[in-house]
């Protein structure tokens, strides 16, 4: 109701990012992720399985590449945070980059309704420099 569309519409775009309730889940994480990031030290990436590892550093950054190229779709990235998740109760986002998490966000984006798009895009653009 909030959004102006009708439920059908809303759980189609829920749909394509991996469920209702699994979109959910992955933007409460993401708001989570940032605000720990900003308020405590990184997670060391030293302390993780090896498995665990090469997922934050070389696997999960890989898939969000490929989302922001269309060459995956979000289902995927999200799959690899829950399997990490499940394998390791580990949550692959506090691992992470901050520029691999601002990524995935954006190749989420076009997967959102056109004028929610416009409003990140509006959002993410570019400061104008202030003249001195």
């Amino acid at each position: 109701k909030e959004m102006g569309c009708s439920q059908g519409w809303v759980s189609k775009i829920f749909k394509k990012l991996g469920g209702y309730k699994r979109a959910l889940q992955l933007f409460q994480c993401l708001n989570n992720t940032f605000y720990r990031r900003w308020n405590n030290p990184q997670t060391t990436l030293d302390a993780l399985p090896e498995d665990a590892r090469w997922a934050a550093e070389t696997f999960f950054p890989l898939e969000v590449q490929e989302l922001l190229k269309n060459e995956g779709i979000p289902a995927e990235a999200i799959s690899t945070l829950d399997i990490i998740k499940d394998e390791y109760n580990l949550n692959l986002l506090n691992y992470v980059s901050l520029d691999t998490i601002f990524d995935f966000i954006l190749g989420l984006i076009p997967y959102l309704p056109q004028e929610y798009q416009e409003i990140f895009e509006q959002t993410l653009a570019p400061l104008e420099p202030i003249p001195i």
